[in-house]
Formats: C-alpha cells, structure tokens, sequence
C-alpha cells in the first residue's frame, strides 16, 4: 500500500524562493525516501548502508517548484516502488546498463526543465556523477542545497509529529516491558533482545542499540555483552526503532535492586539539568546555545560536563540536524523535534524526544515515566 506523502511543502517553497530554484535534484537515500515514499531508499535509511554516491542501481527524485515529483529507478526496482511509494511519475532505466543520471537528464528535458536552475546535493553526489549531469544539461546552473534540503525535513508536519509520537510510545513500552521482566542473574543479552523482539512485535520494522550493566560510573558504547546482572548495577541503554519509515531513538537509565543515595542524586541531577535545558530550548535559539545551556546546568550541580553532542533533531535518519552541538550554526526551529540526550557519565545519559515550540520544549516520549530512577528486580 502506497506511503503517505509528509513533505513539509511550505519549507520547501520557502527554500526554493531563497535559493531562486526551479527544481531539486534528490539522490541522497533520506531525501530520496522524504520526496517519494521509495521503499528503496527506505530500506537504507534506516540499515544506514547506502553509498553516499549514487551508484549503478540507487533512485534519484526530481522536485520541480511546481508539480508532481519525479522519481527515476531501475527497471528492476519499478514494481515495488510502483506498489509502495507516493509519488506517481516513475521513470526507469535498465540497471548496470544505462546511467541513472542519463535518465534523470531525460526525465528533466521531458520536463522543460532543460535550462533549469537547480538545487543538489554536494555531500552525495559524485564527482563524475556531478559532471554528467553537467556536461548533459550545459544550459542548466546547480547550485548546493544540502543544508536547505537538511532545514526542510528539520520542521516536522502534523502526520510527521503523529507517526514520531507513536514509535515514541511503541519504543517505551518494549523498554519497559524489558526493564520490568530483568533480574539478577539475566544476562544483557536477553534484555536486550527482549527490548528488540518488543519493539517487533508492536509493528517496528527494525530496532537496534544496545544494553549494559555494571557497577562503574561510566559505562561505554562498547556494546552488549554476557555480563550478568548483579544487584546494585546501574543499567544504560540506547536504541533507535523504526516504524513506518521514521525513528524513535530513546535512552533510559535503571538499576537493578535498590538505588543507592548516590546513584539517586546522580538521576535527580540527569533529569534536572534535563528539565532546565528543555525550558530554554524555544524556536529561534541557536542548537549551540542549547549546547551551552546544558554545560552551564551541569557546572550548576556540581558536575562537569564533557559529552561533545547534547543531541540532535530526528528525522529520516536519529542524527540529523540540527545537532545540538558547540559547532552547529542551524538554529532550532518549530516543531523541530529533538533527541535530547544530556550525559553525566555514559552510566547516567537519558535520551528523550522533545518537539521544539515558542515557548520551550514539549515531551514527545512521555510513555516511560522516568521522574524516578527505574528499578528492576524489586528490592532485596
């Protein structure tokens, strides 16, 4: 069944006026996926293995600043993409055989877009390929629009904040259903695949992240391991899950038995400084002043802060921009909807989803309770 379109067409009118763009060329797989629904693309969005140039068999999408969207694939992908993507202007060409930029020329010309000005993706498109394209339309101007392209998809749509909202929710229940059935003895592997068979059976179409336990302070990223848990284990967790295209991405923080003072002054310090940079984070402010904002929270708790990343907007793919780091130059904008992930040490990091409006962020991933450190196994 064919895909609901969420293009955000005021943006994308809105970055073509100020580029002064008669069309966009797509080959990116998120921009690619955003601009036509292909299952192609989707598919790579979310394993995140497509190439970052083209290649003999990957789609490209026309968008002209007025009328339907053109999507060029191989003669071997069109019945899938005629089955399950948005857009209904599909062209084709013969994989490994014919260029899928020659097609894409075509595509344009038949358009009348042969003279055209047009906005393209400088971090995904080859050299050669760029050169094609160029030596194909030599009446055409390109102009990069990586970061337009970016800003666009950033400011999320109603149907965008629903479906992100639900695989929110979806995510929290298989990491609480997870977090509830752990005890001394289980090994992080079975909790953690215990958080992704949850995820699948509430209609995720992929999941992944990891589990760890231990007693020290800083637990890694290095992954999920046979480690058992113990009483007195703080747990930390990351997983990004997909539905319908989109990610939730979420992290929670648990112990199993009874919290220690420590361990409970460390949460409460997490959730406050969390709490603090959520109020400042209103539409207009620069990401890197959130960035800031949360380094000041933590400095006022009596902690430092050296985490290089606070979080980062989710759309197509978990590590979109803005980044909410001291380089980002994008300001946050709204209905921007931001993984917000302030770390004390990696033991202590809480990732929530949080939509950016006027007046400060909202809690989008509200299912999980987390005002209290989350304790497994009952008490000893």
């Amino acid at each position: 069944m064919p895909k609901l379109n969420y293009v955000n067409t005021q943006a994308l009118q809105a970055a073509m006026a100020a580029l002064g763009l008669d069309a966009l060329v797509a080959n990116s797989s998120k921009n690619v996926f955003y601009y036509s629904g292909s299952p192609t693309a989707r598919v790579h969005v979310r394993n995140r293995s497509w190439p970052r140039t083209t290649g003999p068999v990957m789609p490209l999408v026309l968008v002209p600043k007025e009328g339907l969207n053109a999507l060029v694939v191989s003669h071997l992908d069109e019945p899938a993409h005629r089955e399950d993507a948005w857009v209904v202007d599909i062209r084709t060409f013969k994989a490994f055989t014919e260029s899928p930029i020659s097609a894409l020329v075509k595509t344009a010309t038949d358009r009348g877009f042969g003279r055209a000005r047009f906005g393209y993706e400088a971090d995904a498109m080859s050299a050669a390929e760029f050169a094609e394209l160029k030596h194909a339309l030599p009446s055409a101007e390109f102009v990069p629009a990586d970061e337009k392209m970016e800003w666009i998809r950033s400011i999320k749509t109603p149907g965008e904040l629903a479906l992100m909202k639900r695989a929110a929710d979806l995510t929290d229940d298989a990491i609480l259903e997870a977090f509830t059935s752990a005890r001394v003895g289980d090994t992080e592997w079975e909790i953690h695949s215990r958080v992704i068979a949850g995820v699948m059976a509430r209609d995720g179409e992929y999941c992944r992240g990891l589990f760890q336990a231990g007693s020290s302070n800083d637990l890694s990223f290095g992954g999920t391991g046979q480690k058992r848990l113990e009483w007195g284990d703080i747990i930390h967790i990351d997983y990004a899950a997909y539905f319908d295209g989109y990610p939730a991405n979420l992290s929670r923080v648990g112990v199993m038995g009874q919290p220690s003072r420590e361990q409970e002054q460390r949460y409460a310090d997490l959730l406050g400084v969390e709490h603090e940079v959520m109020a400042f984070m209103k539409s207009g402010v620069a990401a890197r002043d959130v960035f800031w904002c949360c380094r000041e929270a933590f400095k006022k708790r009596g902690h430092t802060h050296t985490a290089a990343i606070v979080g980062h907007n989710l759309g197509l793919g978990y590590h979109d921009r803005p980044m909410v780091t001291d380089a980002e130059t994008m300001p946050l904008e709204t209905n921007n909807v931001v993984a917000l992930e302030p770390v004390l040490v990696w033991a202590y990091h809480i990732q929530d989803q949080v939509v950016v409006t006027p007046t400060g962020g909202v809690l989008q991933s509200d299912k999980f309770d987390t005002s209290r450190l989350f304790v497994m196994g009952g008490t000893r």
